[in-house]
């Protein structure tokens, strides 16, 4: 099977190759890889879709990028999964089975504006992140914003901080030895107003932070933060990132439940991806 039309066995509306799923599965998978330049099925992604729309999380997923190419092509993994967005890439990026490597700037080109409702990202660390993933909190009421796997360990503001909410370079969200684990595997964080919970393989953390007023605009594994002048790119490696958030549906923000769902989905399918 070579293309995308014998690649999907349509059974009922409902098979994918010899797996069947529903119809909404079926839909944001084909239109996936119609928009990807994959040619073949990936059963464990295909599945990790399929638990979602069971769920019925798929309405809350704003974006969810599949990272990983053995082809070191960057039209594999820039389409969103769920939703008609795409990263942008400015430069060169390598990209293994592992994940896309830190490197030039790409951007994830979807705003996620948290202080209009809750949001959940979904980072899976092939290789820790030394640098990491800037909020663009700089620019709004002092708020910093900003996460890397590995801990800032040669930026002077954000010495052994996994986690920075604002400026006071004192009181991090998430230091190293909040969460002293290797900075691989998958994290869950969710914020809702001001309630954070931080979830790293096995490991909640809550805490309370000041309100947000900036916009979540990522550039991936690309921090630039607060001027201090650490410009270098990461060298992590990401395997798959993704977005939820009730925002727009008239909702408070995912509860305690979705959150140990997406969790629980997203730990499934991890090794397989």
């Amino acid at each position: 099977m070579s293309n995308s039309q014998n690649l999907f066995q349509n059974t009922n509306l409902i098979n994918i190759g010899d797996i069947p799923v529903s119809l909404e599965t079926y839909v944001i998978y084909y239109n996936y890889h119609n928009r990807s330049g994959r040619t073949t099925i990936n059963y464990p992604l295909l599945n990790l879709i399929d638990e979602l729309v069971r769920e019925g999380l798929h309405r809350k997923c704003k974006t969810l990028y599949y990272l990983a190419s053995d082809r070191n092509e960057f039209k594999d993994v820039s389409p969103s999964v769920i939703g008609n967005y795409q990263i942008e890439l400015k430069g060169n990026r390598y990209i293994s089975g592992d994940g896309m490597q830190g490197g030039d700037e790409a951007y994830d080109n979807r705003e996620y504006d948290a202080s209009k409702g809750d949001l959940c990202l979904v980072f899976m660390m092939t290789k820790p992140s030394t640098t990491g993933f800037d909020w663009g909190g700089e620019d709004e009421v002092n708020h910093v914003h900003s996460f890397s796997s590995a801990g800032h360990v040669n930026a002077t503001n954000f010495e052994n901080v996994i986690f920075k909410w604002d400026t006071n370079k004192h009181n991090p969200a998430i230091t190293k030895q909040d969460d002293p684990q290797a900075g691989t595997g998958l994290y869950v964080i969710h914020i809702n107003k001001t309630a954070l919970q931080y979830r790293h393989n096995d490991l909640v953390i809550d805490k309370e932070v000041a309100p947000s007023y900036a916009k979540f605009t990522p550039g991936l594994m690309n921090y630039h933060a607060e001027q201090d002048n650490f410009k270098f790119p990461s060298n992590g490696t990401m395997k798959l990132y993704a977005t939820f958030s009730n925002d727009g549906l008239g909702q408070n923000g995912l509860t305690k439940d979705e959150t140990n769902k997406i969790q629980k989905i997203f730990s499934k399918y991890q090794n397989q991806l």
